[in-house]
């Protein structure tokens, strides 16, 4: 009787040491590493109508797994955890390939930290749930801009996707690591020394470098040379006089509209057609007519009411949409894409309405 106890016990303990290493192997191949062979679009759900999250540029090194109905979840190559909750989209399987057949340039978003320690959002809203914390200093990538908010990832983040990232930070608080290295060597220069550039390797020392560089700033904008009532500027014992004749004569009417779309007066200005990476692309140039900045559903239904109307199969189309007081041969306000099923992209570019009654 002790005997077959035993026994048992072993062979108990056979099988649960085999299921650990079935499980332990299993995890260590979780997923096929794929490479697309065309620009391809993520979507949210396994369904060519689902929402678009991102891309993937032709060549992109990526992870896949939990086949279905011809559609894979798209993951970071570097992904271990085999859980669909954390892929960064679905795609066609027929598209992601073995071998690379060939590869196009896929560079994107911007490296960019805070000085202060921030909150990360699921939304682009200040009423949205906080979903994470952004250390000082902490480096991130950074891509979908909407309003004044922004999407924020991992920095070795390699998938642009919606899906990917970890969620959205107040632009206003975010700094391009570029500008910081600059800031740090024009400081290094100052020096007059030969010795090996030194950076600021830990948190506190890139929060003291932003806060100086934010502190200049500031101090810039208040010392800036005020101009005097006659439109002159006083430097020193010296006046100089700034001809703004041509800054006058340099702005030019706005465009008349002459159709109207979703409660919107506008004007076609521009229509063409080019291929990018093999794929045809319409691309619209809009004047639109109003008095008040439309928010981002708002354009959205206003882009959307046009692509409706200018849809073709098989066809992209970009339309970029200008406002009063622009300059239309400059970059434009808002840019939405869509392909010839649903909407792709939709961002804002605040800065473009400097100079204008927007800002």
């Amino acid at each position: 009787m002790f005997n077959s106890w035993s026994l048992m016990l072993k062979s108990t303990g056979l099988m649960t040491a085999l299921l650990l290493l079935l499980t332990a192997s299993s995890a260590a191949a979780f997923g096929d590493i794929r490479y697309p062979d065309r620009k391809l679009n993520l979507r949210a759900a396994r369904s060519a109508t689902a929402g678009w999250v991102g891309n993937l540029h032709a060549g992109q090194k990526v992870k896949v797994a939990f086949m279905k109905d011809g559609w894979v979840a798209v993951f970071e190559p570097s992904e271990k955890r085999a859980l669909e909750s954390l892929a960064a989209g679905y795609a066609k399987a027929s598209f992601l390939l073995p071998e690379p057949t060939h590869v196009e340039a896929g560079t994107w978003g911007e490296l960019m930290v805070s000085a202060q320690r921030l909150n990360i959002r699921k939304g682009a809203s200040i009423r949205s749930t906080i979903v994470g914390k952004l250390e000082a200093a902490e480096p991130v990538k950074t891509d979908f801009p909407e309003d004044d908010w922004i999407m924020v990832f991992s920095p070795d983040a390699t998938i642009r996707s919606r899906m990917n990232a970890r969620g959205y930070c107040a632009t206003q608080y975010l700094q391009s690591t570029t500008a910081l290295d600059q800031l740090l060597s024009t400081q290094d220069v100052q020096t007059g020394t030969d010795a090996p550039l030194d950076r600021p390797q830990d948190a506190e020392g890139l929060t003291e470098a932003l806060d100086k560089n934010l502190a200049s700033q500031e101090t810039r904008a208040k010392t800036a040379t005020p101009l005097l009532p006659n439109g002159t500027v006083e430097s020193g014992s010296q006046t100089l006089v700034i001809d703004r004749t041509q800054i006058k004569n340099s702005k030019r009417p706005d465009p008349l509209p002459d159709k109207t779309a979703h409660g919107y007066q506008y004007r076609l200005l521009e229509k063409s057609e080019t291929k990018k990476n093999g794929a045809p692309w319409v691309t619209l140039k809009i004047f639109l007519s109003t008095t008040k900045l439309p928010d981002s559903t708002q354009l959205k239904d206003f882009c959307t009411t046009l692509w409706k109307e200018h849809n073709r199969v098989n066809r992209n189309l970009l339309i970029l949409v200008f406002l009063p007081g622009m300059n239309t041969d400059d970059l434009a306000y808002g840019v939405v894409s869509f392909d010839d099923k649903s909407l792709l992209e939709l961002y804002v570019r605040r800065v473009t309405l400097i100079g204008t009654k927007f800002l």
